[in-house]
This record gives structure tokens, C-alpha cells and sequence, in this order.
């Protein structure tokens, strides 16, 4: 999303960070046309229970970012 609008023509590198230390998160991820400005991504684990920040930033030009807080609950099967 660039300006509330999905950007259909991006091509470059978007990376993910997140607040939760013991994540796992996507490797960089490089758009191509055939996304079309939309992907979806299955390879997220937040592990730590509480709020977590997950960011998305655009490799190439890091001003270009959007964060959202979640709320992870622990799992009851736990070890």
C-alpha cells in the first residue's frame, strides 16, 4: 500500500523486522509483475505471548515502511 492505494507496479526487495526477538520471519522477499503488489506470506512465527510489532520496509528506500501491533497468545500446547 502506498497512500492507501496497493502499488501494482513494485519490483524491488521488502524485508521484515518484528518486536518479538524469538521470531521467524520471511527472508527478503523480491516483488515481481506477476504479484501484481500483492503477496502473501505463510512463514511468520511470533512466539513471545503479548503486543509485537511487526514492520514492513522497502529495502531500497527504508523511509518507505508500514508497522502493525498484534497481540500473540500463548499456545496451549506449550513446552
Amino acid at each position: 500500500m502506498y497512500q492507501g492505494k496497493r502499488d501494482t507496479i513494485i519490483d524491488g526487495p521488502i524485508h521484515f523486522t518484528t518486536s518479538d526477538q524469538a521470531a521467524h520471519l520471511p527472508t527478503l522477499y523480491q516483488f515481481t509483475a506477476a504479484d501484481a503488489g500483492s503477496h502473501t506470506f505463510t512463514d511468520f512465527v511470533l512466539p513471545t505471548p503479548g503486543d509485537q510489532t511487526i514492520t514492513v520496509s522497502d529495502y531500497d528506500a527504508t523511509p518507505i515502511a508500514g508497522s502493525t501491533t498484534i497481540m500473540v497468545t500463548a499456545s496451549g500446547n506449550s513446552q
